[in-house]
């Protein structure tokens, strides 16, 4: 944890001993003899996150009165506990970012503290959420996914050709732009755009090729499969017969996107690289979340007919949370029916400054 963050945050360690237990408790897995917690089912990604809005909470609460830490009940929810807590939240923190703290601590009493009153903290969060301003117009920032292929290819094209600095800078001009056409006709997350490995993720069977990712590797525990497209075929082979050797250096790694370390990308480098690429190639920033909203918007404006297979190309048993689950079209044929969607690229040539690697 960084300097800025243990400011803010009370780490896990340094818990009282009481909630320290009620957190374990509610991430144990239980067994043939006890219940499974709560939390058992989150993952590591959920419990870090989870972990850090309650050590946010407990840091307020410990800098209001050291004593309240030491009570063996659970600190409760009230209006002298969250008023002085979100009052601080506010000074730091943009209103969205608030509601998505207040929604962690909720979900951390709810698995560590059932037997306490909610109410008053659901209230809140609920009176918030409806005067939270987005931090920045999402909707300004959505492009076609239409164009965002068509950009990202042409420009692939582009760089084959194009002066670079060196050929490690080229390949991470391909590799760049590659993960953008993914994106494009796979919006995924960005925990599976990270992971995915070669033989196991990405897998080619004949004459095709697989993206595939178990129930227990995506947010929604639910299995995710994709034939790639012909479109990519080509741009991958490149990709992976030409310049991810490069980017190796002789090294061995099973994992798809590799790094100017000579090593697997992490989240946070392929984040990067996704938002620096489309804002040279768009004019701003795409962030790979941001994707999953373009083809949902390229669906409803460019095939309405076939909107709801948007739920299914994003892993999403329905269309809405609360609705019921929309089962007419697998996720193959959801796959397909978007990719149709897109079959004429069309867009002027990217610009073809240089990427940052």
């Amino acid at each position: 944890m960084n300097k800025k963050a243990k400011r803010w945050v009370l780490p896990f360690d340094a818990w009282p001993e009481r909630h320290r237990d009620a957190w374990q408790t509610a991430i144990d897995p239980g067994d043939v003899f006890t219940d499974a917690g709560l939390a058992s089912h989150w993952t590591e990604k959920t419990q870090r996150q989870i972990i850090k809005d309650y050590g946010m909470w407990l840091k307020q609460c410990l800098n209001l009165d050291p004593a309240v830490l030491a009570s063996p009940e659970p600190i409760p929810l009230t209006r002298d506990t969250l008023r002085p807590y979100v009052t601080g939240l506010r000074d730091r923190l943009a209103s969205v970012s608030v509601c998505s703290r207040l929604r962690g601590l909720s979900e951390a009493y709810r698995v560590m503290w059932p037997e306490v009153d909610r109410a008053r903290l659901r209230k809140l969060l609920s009176r918030l959420h409806r005067n939270a301003a987005p931090s920045r117009n999402k909707t300004a920032a959505l492009i076609s996914s239409r164009e965002i292929l068509g950009g990202s290819l042409c420009h692939m094209e582009t760089v084959f050709k194009a002066p670079a600095p060196s050929e490690t800078i080229r390949a991470c001009w391909v590799r760049n732009a590659l993960m953008v056409a993914l994106l494009a006709l796979y919006p995924i997350r960005l925990a599976n755009l990270t992971q995915i490995r070669l033989g196991q993720h990405m897998t080619q069977e004949d004459d095709q090729v697989w993206l595939r990712f178990s129930s227990q590797e995506t947010k929604e525990k639910r299995p995710l499969e994709f034939l790639l497209a012909s479109i990519l075929f080509e741009p991958l082979q490149v990709y992976l017969e030409t310049y991810r050797p490069v980017l190796l250096d002789g090294r061995d790694s099973e994992a798809l996107w590799i790094s100017v370390r000579k090593t697997a990308m992490a989240d946070r480098g392929v984040y990067d690289q996704v938002v620096r690429t489309t804002k040279k190639l768009f004019g701003h920033p795409i962030n790979p979340h941001l994707f999953r909203d373009c083809a949902m918007t390229t669906l409803a404006t460019e095939d309405p007919a076939h909107v709801r297979v948007g739920a299914r190309l994003l892993g999403h048993s329905s269309l809405r949370t609360g609705e019921d689950h929309y089962n007419q079209a697998t996720m193959a044929s959801a796959v397909t029916q978007y990719h149709e969607a897109l079959a004429q690229l069309r867009g002027s040539e990217p610009p073809t400054e240089e990427i940052n690697t």
